[in-house]
């Protein structure tokens, strides 16, 4: 199952219409299916020193809002069809390009720590209508998860992805291990399959 299916039905379970029909990633009420698909508008935050920018795909229900937040090296676009899939379902979803990537602002002070990143998602939320479910993935999750320590407030859940809140030693040396011994690649998908599988 994919990632957006999984968190279409963790939405549509704990905020349940009065009338369901069958969609793609499940039951989902009724009155937010939307038979030409979401309208997206490009939007823009104001973040300190820096600008970030992103896609916004309307939801039919007020009040449901979701921030996807990529990872690092990554766009605001690997969470496009998720964030539209979403919109399908009823939430407003908003994606946006962190800073220093996609189409966001540089920092001219080059200030990329994740005190940075997470004063950037705190800022986007104060700008959304409602308080949202933050869905991130690595950095995303990062920027996330630190936003969210500083103000238990700031969001009704927080999906994290490929990151978790206390890290293994032995995880982080094993995946740290396998990252360095293919540092050039492989020769083939085969090769690359045995090697994930260990």
């Amino acid at each position: 199952m994919k990632l957006e299916d999984h968190v279409s039905r963790w939405l549509t379970r704990n905020h349940r219409p009065s009338k369901t029909i069958e969609s793609g990633g499940g039951r989902v009420p009724q009155d937010l299916v939307q038979s030409s698909g979401p309208d997206r508008k490009l939007v823009s935050f104001p973040c300190g020193d820096v600008v970030l920018r992103g896609e916004q795909w309307a939801g039919l229900r007020p009040g449901r809002e979701v921030l996807f937040l990529h990872g690092a090296g990554q766009t605001r676009h690997s969470w496009s069809k998720a964030a539209e899939e979403m919109a399908c379902s009823g939430w407003t979803s908003t994606t946006v390009d962190l800073r220093g990537h996609g189409e966001s602002d540089w920092s001219q002070d080059a200030d990329y720590r994740l005190n940075a990143y997470a004063s950037d998602v705190q800022s986007v939320v104060s700008r959304l209508g409602s308080r949202p479910v933050l869905v991130g993935a690595s950095l995303g999750g990062l920027s996330a998860l630190t936003a969210q320590a500083s103000d238990p407030d700031l969001a009704r859940a927080l999906v994290l992805v490929d990151i978790v809140p206390r890290v293994s030693a032995a995880g982080f040396h094993r995946i740290r291990d396998f990252m360095t011994a293919h540092l050039h690649g492989f020769n083939s998908l085969q090769e690359a399959a045995n090697a994930v599988s260990g």
